[in-house]
Formats: C-alpha cells, structure tokens, sequence
C-alpha cells in the first residue's frame, strides 16, 4: 500500500521547527558536565582521569590527594543534569605527630605536625648542626637528615719546655679539660688547663713554662 506524503504548509513548517528547538533544549539540557572541581584535598582515580566525556549518568571516583588521607565518605560522583552530584568524601592532611626524639637536639613546631608543615631544629650549647636546619613533614612521615654534632675544638696547643697532657686519639670536644705541665726545672705561668668551648675555641691561652 503506497502512502501520499504531503508537503508541509507554512504553518505547519513552524510547528516542526519549534519540535526541533524543544528537541534541541531538552538535550542541551542533558548535556556533559564540566570536569569536576574537585579541591585541593581530593583528585579523580587514575580511571576517572581516563574519561574523555563526561556525558549524563557517568560516575567519576575520588580518592585523597598525596599527603592527605580518608576520613569519611566513599568518593564517588555521577553527572546529572550538566551538574555533579556531591560527594561526601573528606580527606584531612596526614598528621606526622611529633618527631623522634635525638640526642642534644631540639624542635621549635610553630607550624605544627600536618602535612607540608615545618619544624625548625637547634641544638644545645656546644653542639652544632649537621645537614638542613629543619625536617618537613611529607605523606610518609618528617624528613630531613639532621645531627647535632658536639663541637670540636683545634688540636690542643703545644708549649716549649712543657706538655699537655691530652691523650684522646681525636681532638678535644666541647667542655673537654686539657692540662699542661712543665718539664723539670721549669716553672708554670697561669692555668693549669684550658677547656674546649661551645664555639670551637679554647677559654684561654695554654701556660707558659719558664
């Protein structure tokens, strides 16, 4: 059975092309989203990150950005509407509590134990530092390879007609007492000893031996 198809009048040409508009706008209207605006704490999975279109229905998963980590919530988003639903995924930085304590070093932590935060090392008296002045806090705890070292003084002056008596096989280190001694016949002239100080200098001259 052959069908007549008509031509469309003028008004119904204008019917048609307002069909198509309203066809047009309803599947603008349920158009891609935009990629997600996901913050500072949170980025897309590597599989998410692999989407080109993020056309009606897709779901993208979110999980905590390097030095952060899960506190609630299951990270999943999905395109509704040209708008993203909410996730209810929240991530805190990661807490590298206080660092370890080492011998004769201490920590000023103003900035305190999150993540990225620094905390500025000194040593006691006589003691100096060895490597960077500060340990950071990264997603695997505080780094920075830093000693307090003791002070080390020069090799104890030697004196005519007289000794010291410093037998270490290192040179004396700070609060280290050195004492001198004259030979026979030969008499001391002020201290008796000399001590290796928090500045790497001795606190006096050694004695004379006349």
């Amino acid at each position: 059975m052959w069908v007549s198809v008509q031509p469309l009048d003028a008004r119904g040409q204008r019917q048609l092309k307002s069909l198509l508009l309203i066809y047009l706008f309803v599947v603008s209207a349920a158009g891609d989203c935009p990629s997600p605006d996901v913050g500072e704490s949170v980025v897309m999975s590597t599989e998410s990150q692999l989407i080109n279109d993020f056309t009606e229905n897709v779901q993208v998963t979110l999980e905590c950005a390097f030095g952060y980590r899960a506190e609630s919530g299951s990270g999943t988003m999905t395109c509704i509407g040209d708008k993203w639903t909410d996730s209810d995924l929240i991530c805190e930085k990661n807490d590298c509590g206080l660092p370890l304590p080492q011998p004769h070093m201490n920590y000023n932590i103003s900035e305190g134990t999150l993540f990225g935060a620094k905390v500025k090392v000194t040593c006691d008296k006589g003691y100096m530092i060895s490597g960077p002045s500060f340990k950071q806090c990264f997603a695997e705890g505080w780094f920075g390879r830093t000693k307090c070292l003791i002070v080390m003084c020069k090799q104890a002056p030697t004196v005519a007609n007289g000794k010291n008596l410093w037998s270490a096989p290192v040179n004396p280190t700070y609060g280290a007492v050195v004492e001198y001694r004259c030979d026979d016949g030969y008499t001391l002239t002020g201290s008796p000893t000399i001590t290796c100080g928090e500045n790497g200098e001795y606190s006096s001259y050694p004695p004379l031996c006349t």
